[in-house]
């Protein structure tokens, strides 16, 4: 099995926002409230993660 390469340290605080966003936009549209806001927080931190130079 090949071994996994190392991680920069400051990724896993940004998969972590991502995550958080996506349980958020859940919780706001399982509650029947507006998903707008969560889906754009979502958004926003999704791309910070997408543009992290690994």
């Amino acid at each position: 099995m090949p071994k996994s390469l190392p991680l920069p340290d400051d990724l896993l605080p940004l998969r972590v926002a991502v995550v958080e966003a996506d349980r958020a936009m859940i919780a706001a549209r399982e509650s029947g409230d507006d998903v707008d806001a969560a889906r754009e927080t979502y958004v926003e931190r999704s791309l910070v993660l997408r543009a992290h130079p690994i």
